[in-house]
């Protein structure tokens, strides 16, 4: 938690508030993609693109979150000058990218733009839940980074063959990444520096404070185990979701684990140093997605033994 004075139902309140925050996030994106994810066979069975709702119901849906959204704030908190303008951010920006995101010729400040975004919306729930404090400002320099780097490299990544096609631009096609007809694209050095620069300033906004009180001897050792290994985690993820060698399908169980344990360490940032319990609730947090999703392989793999015994 990043708030002092917190009051619970603030906390359910900005919870709440997700929800709008949520279809700007995502409808806005599949409005503004509609064209590109027709030429992407994984997106082929979404309700806009297949046409099952149509894109004018797609738009009222929009308009309605966020006026809902700009309505309750005011109307059940009062009105605040610093929560309208964080809320206002949050939602503007994530806008401007998904419009404008794939359209430009700077790509990298477009996915910093979808992180201040996110990074608004975290500093908006720490003035609605109570005071904001440094780790606040913290957390929220933690997103921007965080989200600047999954979408600029492993969403790119994973969006390359259409987006190459349609003649989208991203971060991975600016730095030269073109797919190859085989399993694998071609992924430049250049992206791949690119990659580490972010998830080492990534590390050292996360983890570093983390180091500091470690050595002062005032963090305990659950915590701290629990950081170091996230950091090493995504570090190792991170080197094979890139490695050129490796088949698509392990690049994206990688990208999916340096995905969650970069995460991790966000979510660390928040609430790590709050004690033992709070650590630990991190590390449950992110690793049961990773065993759910190994479980759902494992059973996969079974009943098609079955299937074929």
């Amino acid at each position: 938690m990043t708030a002092v004075e917190v009051n619970s139902q603030r906390i359910a309140f900005a919870l709440c508030m997700s929800l709008p925050f949520h279809v700007v996030l995502s409808v806005v994106n599949d409005l503004a993609d509609i064209e590109v994810d027709r030429g992407d066979p994984r997106k082929a069975g979404r309700p806009l693109v297949s046409g099952r709702i149509s894109p004018r119901t797609a738009l009222g849906v929009v308009v309605s979150a966020v006026v809902l959204g700009f309505l309750a704030d005011p109307v059940l908190l009062g009105l605040d000058a610093y929560r309208f303008l964080a809320l206002f951010i949050s939602f503007a920006a994530t806008a401007a990218y998904n419009v404008a995101g794939k359209r430009t010729v700077v790509p990298p400040f477009m996915d910093f733009l979808q992180g201040v975004g996110a990074a608004g919306f975290a500093y908006y729930g720490a003035l609605v839940a109570g005071d904001p404090t440094s780790r606040s400002a913290l957390l929220a320099i933690s997103v921007v980074v965080f989200i600047t780097f999954i979408n600029g490299v492993h969403a790119g990544l994973r969006d390359l063959s259409s987006d190459y096609s349609y003649g989208a631009r991203t971060t991975p096609i600016l730095f030269g990444a073109r797919p190859t007809g085989a399993d694998a694209p071609h992924i430049p050095r250049g992206l791949v520096g690119y990659a580490w620069a972010l998830q080492i300033l990534l590390s050292v906004i996360t983890l570093g404070p983390f180091l500091a009180t470690f050595v002062k001897g005032a963090l305990s050792w659950t915590t701290a185990i629990v950081a170091a290994a996230f950091g090493i985690a995504s570090f190792a993820s991170l080197f094979l979701s890139l490695n050129s060698r490796a088949d698509m399908g392990r690049r994206y169980v990688f990208a999916g684990v340096q995905l969650l344990t970069g995460f991790g360490t966000v979510a660390l940032c928040a609430g790590g140093r709050s004690g033992d319990l709070a650590a630990v609730a991190v590390f449950l947090l992110v690793l049961l997605p990773l065993t759910a999703r190994r479980l759902k392989r494992r059973m996969g793999a079974g009943y098609r033994r079955l299937a074929h015994g």
